[in-house]
């Protein structure tokens, strides 16, 4: 995902994540932070909780959120079944 992804793509996203995870599958969810808006860093880390409050009901979150500086300039996040 990007960070400025708009609203039709979250919720495809979201539909397909809640389709691996009736299936029992691990989802690891990486937002890629891209140029200057590592300075925002703040907003991503702000998506990936509203990503996991709305698959509250079916995941739980496994390791906080982690912001990977080192090469390509990312967010990750494990999901995994409840």
């Amino acid at each position: 995902m990007k960070m400025k992804i708009g609203p039709g793509d979250y919720e495809v996203k979201i539909k397909k994540m809640r389709e691996f995870l009736a299936e029992k599958d691990r989802i690891r969810v990486t937002l890629f932070v891209r140029g200057r808006e590592i300075v925002h860093a703040d907003l991503g880390m702000k998506l990936m909780a509203r990503l996991s409050q709305d698959l509250a009901d079916v995941a739980r979150v496994e390791g906080q959120p982690r912001l990977q500086t080192e090469g390509r300039k990312s967010i990750q996040m494990m999901l995994v079944p409840k």
